[in-house]
C-alpha cells in the first residue's frame, strides 16, 4: 500500500521534476497549479471519500457484504456531482491567482494497486518526455501528461476489477437502493471533507504566502513540500491499512481485534516515521537536486529539509491516528481538531514567522511542527479513551446488520469476553476475585487457568452464553460447554475444545491445538503451524498459513484453501499421500479428509481412493481423482481433469466459457468407470 501510494503521488512529482529544470519561474507556476488542484479538487474529493473509509471496511467486515456494491454506486454518483464546482474553479485558476497577488508570469504559466501505480508512472514519464522534451510544449505538455497518467490509473483499475472479477462478493448489479441513505454518506463525507480540506488547505495557503516572498523562497518551499508529499505517503499507506483493518474488525463485531489493530498500526507508523525522518536528514543536501539545478534553491531547500525531518515525526503519527479514527467513523472529531490545530495554531504562527521575521519560508515548517504535535496528542487521546464495544455496535448499524445477527455481547473484566444473545435471561454469572499467596490475582474459568490471575465465575442465573474469546496476549486453554457456538483463542499458542454441538473454533494467531469433538464443526487454524482434529461429524477445516497437521476424524470432512493472494499462487494438495505444498497448503499433512475446496488461483488437487468432492473454483486447475464416486468442478478457468487410474462414477461439472476450455484426460480407461458431464 505504501509503495502504491508513493507511485500515485509520483505522477505529480515527475511533473514538477520535469518542469523544475525549465527554470525557477516554470517550477513556481507548476507548484501553484498543483496548489489550486489540491485546494479546490483533491482535498475536496479525497475528503468526501473519507466516508468510504468508514463505510466500506465496516460493511465488508460484516455479514452484509453485498451492501458494499450499493455504497459504491451511491459514492460514485455523489462524487461525480461534486466534481462540477471543482471544474468551474479550475477554469478560472489564472484569475484567482492574480486576485491574491501572485506574479502574472507565474499565474499564467495498495499488489494490484502497486502494479497499476507502476504502469501509470510509466505512462506519466513517457508522456512528459514526449510532450515537454520531444514536442517542446513546456508547462502545457506537463498538464496534459498528468491528465493522461491520472486517467490511466482509473482505466487500469477498471480493467483489473472486471478482468479479475474481484467484485463477485460485493457487487449484485446496479440498484435503485444507491439513491437511498444519502444522509448517512454525507454525515460522514462532509466532516471527512472538512477534516481533509482543513489539513491540506493549510499547507497550500503557506505555498501562496511563500509566493509573496519571492521566486527563490517559493521554489525552495515547493521542493521541500514535494519531498514532504512523497514522505507523507509512507504513513498515509499505514493510515489506510489501519482504517481498513479497524473498520473490518468493528464490522465483524470484534472490538478486541479492532483495538489490537489500532495499537499495532501506531507502532508500525512510529517505526516508519523515525526511518523516513532519518533518511530525509541524511539526504537533505541531495534530494533537492532532483527538482532543480539552481544553487540558491538547493541551499534553501536543504535547510528546510532539516526542519521537515522533525515535522515528519509528528505529521506521520497524526496521519496514522487519523486513519484509525476514520475507520471508526469519527470524522467530526478529526475536523474539529484540524480546525483548531491548523487555523488557530499553525497558520497564525507560520504566517507571522514568514512575513515578520527573517525566517521567511522556514517559518512555515516551524508552524506546522507545532500544529502536527497538537494533532498527534489530540488524536491519540481520543483513541485511548475510545469504547471499542460501542464502536462495534455503531459499525453494525452502519452495515445494516440486525443486532440478532451480530450477537451483542457482555464483556467481563479480565482476559476473557463472554458473548451472549438478547434472549430472555435464564441464568447469570457472578464474578468473584480471590487473592493468591503472593497477593496477586489469578484468573480462572471453572478449573481452567487462563493467566497468572484468577477470576472464578459462579453460575447462578445468566443470559445464555454463545461465544467465548480468550486472551489476545497470553496462552489459552478453553473448553466449550453446552450451548457454546464460537470459541476463539488469541495471538499465542492456544488449546481449544468444542462441545457436543457444532462449533466454530478459531485459533487466530500462534500454533494452536484445536479439537472439534462432536457435531459438524468449523475449525480455523490461522497463521501458525496448527494441529486440528475434527472429531465426530462432518467438519470444515481452514488450516491457514503454516505447516498444519489436519485430521478430519469420522464423518465427511472438507478442507478449504485461500491460496497466496499477494503472489497469486494456488495450492498443491494430495489426499492420497496426505501432503500439501504451496501457499496455505505448504507443509500440511492430511488424514481422513474427503473433500477439497481449492483457491481462486491455479491449483493441483489430487483425491484419494474414497468418495471425494473436489472443487477448484477460479484459476486453471489440475484435478486428479482416484476414488469410486467423485464430484469434480474446476470452476471458471481452463481446467484439466485427469481421470486415469480412477474407477466408479465421475460427475464432472465443466465451465461453458469457450475462452477457457476444459480438458478431460481419459487415455487409460478403467473397468466400471463412467463419467457424466454437466455444464
Amino acid at each position: 500500500m505504501v509503495t502504491a501510494l508513493i507511485l500515485n503521488q509520483g505522477i505529480l512529482m515527475v511533473s514538477l521534476t520535469f518542469t523544475g529544470h525549465l527554470g525557477k519561474e516554470i517550477l513556481d507556476s507548476a507548484a501553484l497549479a498543483v496548489t489550486v488542484i489540491n485546494v479546490c479538487g483533491n482535498a475536496v474529493m479525497y475528503g468526501l471519500t473519507l466516508a468510504c473509509d468508514t463505510l466500506f471496511p465496516q460493511t465488508y467486515g460484516s455479514v452484509n457484504k453485498t451492501k458494499v456494491g450499493v455504497i459504491l454506486q451511491r459514492s460514485v454518483l455523489i462524487l461525480l456531482m461534486c466534481c462540477l464546482p471543482c471544474f468551474a474553479v479550475f477554469m478560472n485558476t489564472d484569475h484567482l491567482l492574480k486576485l491574491i497577488g501572485q506574479s502574472p508570469i507565474i499565474a499564467n504559466v495498495v499488489l494490484p494497486s502497486l502494479i497499476i501505480g507502476l504502469l501509470a508512472n510509466i505512462v506519466n514519464v513517457v508522456a512528459h518526455a514526449t510532450l515537454i522534451i520531444g514536442l517542446n510544449l513546456g508547462i502545457l505538455g506537463a498538464s496534459v501528461a498528468v491528465a493522461l497518467a491520472l486517467w490511466s490509473v482509473v482505466i487500469f483499475h477498471v480493467i483489473y476489477i472486471i478482468g479479475w472479477k474481484v467484485y463477485r462478493v460485493t457487487w449484485t448489479g446496479f440498484s435503485w437502493e444507491c439513491l437511498e441513505d444519502w444522509g448517512q454518506f454525507f454525515g460522514l463525507a462532509v466532516p471527512g471533507m472538512a477534516m481533509r480540506c482543513l489539513e491540506w488547505w493549510s499547507f497550500e495557503v503557506l505555498i501562496l504566502i511563500a509566493g509573496l516572498l519571492g521566486v527563490t523562497q517559493l521554489a525552495g518551499h515547493t521542493v521541500t513540500m514535494s519531498i514532504s508529499y512523497i514522505s507523507f505517503m509512507v504513513p498515509y499507506g499505514v493510515s489506510i491499512a489501519a482504517s481498513v483493518r479497524v473498520g473490518n474488525n468493528l464490522g465483524a463485531n470484534q472490538p478486541v481485534m479492532a483495538a489490537l489493530s489500532a495499537r499495532t498500526s501506531l507502532i508500525i507508523g512510529g517505526f516508519f516515521a523515525v526511518t523516513v525522518s532519518v533518511i530525509i536528514l541524511a539526504l537533505k543536501g541531495v534530494l533537492p537536486l532532483a527538482f532543480t539545478n539552481d544553487s540558491d534553491v538547493v541551499m534553501l531547500a536543504s535547510n528546510l529539509l532539516l526542519i521537515l525531518s522533525l515535522e515528519h515525526l509528528t505529521d506521520a503519527m497524526q496521519c496514522v491516528a487519523g486513519g484509525i479514527l476514520g475507520g471508526c467513523g469519527h470524522q467530526v472529531y478529526g475536523a474539529i481538531m484540524n480546525l483548531i490545530g491548523y487555523y488557530a495554531i499553525a497558520l497564525p504562527i507560520a504566517i507571522f514567522l514568514m512575513l515578520k521575521t527573517y525566517l521567511m519560508a522556514s517559518g512555515a515548517w516551524w508552524g506546522m511542527l507545532i500544529s502536527t504535535s497538537f494533532q498527534t496528542i489530540s488524536f491519540l487521546l481520543k483513541i485511548r479513551l475510545m469504547d471499542w464495544n460501542k464502536e462495534a455496535q455503531k459499525a453494525q448499524d452502519r452495515a445494516g446488520v440486525k443486532h440478532s445477527e451480530s450477537e451483542p455481547f457482555n464483556e467481563f473484566e479480565g482476559n476473557v469476553e463472554i458473548f451472549s444473545q438478547d434472549s430472555e435471561k435464564s441464568s447469570i454469572l457472578k464474578k468473584m476475585e480471590i487473592q493468591d499467596s503472593d497477593g496477586e490475582r489469578e484468573r480462572l474459568i471453572g478449573k481452567t487457568k487462563l493467566t497468572r490471575k484468577q477470576i472464578i465465575f459462579q453460575r447462578i442465573k445468566l443470559i445464555p452464553v454463545r461465544k467465548i474469546r480468550g486472551s489476545m496476549l497470553e496462552e489459552n486453554y478453553i473448553e466449550g460447554g453446552e450451548g457454546i457456538l464460537y470459541i476463539a483463542g488469541g495471538e499465542k499458542n492456544d488449546t481449544l475444545h468444542g462441545g457436543v454441538l457444532g462449533n466454530t473454533l478459531d485459533g487466530l494467531g500462534g500454533s494452536d491445538i484445536i479439537y472439534g469433538h462432536d457435531g459438524n464443526d468449523i475449525l480455523i487454524g490461522g497463521p501458525g503451524g496448527d494441529w486440528l482434529y475434527g472429531g465426530n461429524g462432518d467438519d470444515t477445516i481452514f488450516g491457514g498459513d503454516g505447516g498444519d497437521s489436519i485430521d478430519g476424524g469420522s464423518g465427511i470432512n472438507t478442507i478449504v484453501f485461500k491460496g497466496d493472494g499477494f503472489n497469486q499462487i494456488g495450492v498443491f494438495v494430495d489426499l492420497l499421500s496426505g501432503n500439501g505444498s504451496d501457499a496455505d497448503a505448504d507443509g500440511d499433512t492430511y488424514t481422513d479428509i474427503q473433500n477439497i475446496y481449492g483457491s481462486e488461483y491455479n491449483d493441483l488437487l489430487h483425491g484419494n481412493h474414497g468418495d471425494n468432492v473436489i472443487k477448484g473454483f477460479q484459476g486453471n486447475d489440475y484435478i486428479h481423482p482416484y476414488g469410486s464416486n467423485d464430484i469434480l468442478s474446476g470452476g471458471h478457468g481452463a481446467d484439466v481433469y485427469n481421470c486415469n487410474d480412477a474407477t466408479g462414477r465421475k460427475e464432472i461439472w465443466l465451465d461453458d466459457d469457450l475462452n477457457f476450455p476444459d480438458f478431460i484426460v481419459l487415455d487409460q480407461i478403467q473397468m466400471n468407470h463412467t463419467c457424466f458431464f454437466f455444464y
